[in-house]
């Protein structure tokens, strides 16, 4: 799997968590953060802001490589438990 799927696989799971959970709205994963932000734990609405551009960059610039794969992913798992 490349690291394009990768990336958006994992969101793209934290963009379901955010609707179902916290009743989210919005396009894309900042858009959802800021519509649930009141509601997320404080430590968690940094990281998501993170990942979310890590996600933007993976997918809109061409030349964008992601320097730690497994940090990144660890990442997002744990901001999926939160």
């Amino acid at each position: 799997m490349s690291d394009i799927e990768s990336v958006v696989l994992r969101t793209r799971r934290l963009e379901k968590l955010l609707r179902q959970q916290y009743r989210a709205d919005g396009k894309g994963l900042h858009q959802l953060v800021s519509s649930c932000e009141e509601r997320l734990p404080h430590d968690v609405i940094n990281k998501l802001r993170y990942i979310a551009t890590i996600r933007n960059k993976m997918v809109h610039e061409d030349d964008f490589e992601l320097d730690d794969k497994s940090g990144f992913m660890r990442l997002v798992t744990n901001a999926s438990k939160n």
